[in-house]
C-alpha cells in the first residue's frame, strides 16, 4: 500500500518481524510492535500467531487517522 502521508502502524498482542521497507529487504529483520510506514512508501512484515487466540486490534497511532477508520480487529483461532 502506498500512502501520501506517514502512518505509525501498531499491532496489539502479537509482534511482527519487519523484513522490508519500500521494497528493500533488511539485512537483519527486526521484531516490532510498531513501525513507521514512510510517506508514499510501504513496509513488509510477517507475523506468527503462536501464543494468543482471541481478538486484538491493529491501527495507525496517529489519532486523526485512527478516528478516520484506520483500525482493524483481528481474530486468531486455534487450528
Amino acid at each position: 500500500m502506498s500512502t501520501p502521508t506517514i502512518h505509525i502502524f501498531h499491532i496489539h498482542i502479537n509482534h511482527f518481524q519487519l523484513i522490508a521497507v519500500n521494497g528493500e529487504k533488511l539485512t537483519d529483520p527486526v521484531w516490532r510492535d510498531t513501525v513507521v510506514v514512510p510517506r508514499k512508501g510501504s513496509v513488509t512484515f510477517r507475523s506468527r500467531f503462536l501464543d494468543f487466540t482471541g481478538r486484538f486490534v491493529l491501527h495507525c497511532h496517529m489519532m486523526n487517522h485512527e478516528e478516520l477508520g484506520m483500525m482493524q480487529t483481528v481474530e486468531v483461532y486455534t487450528a
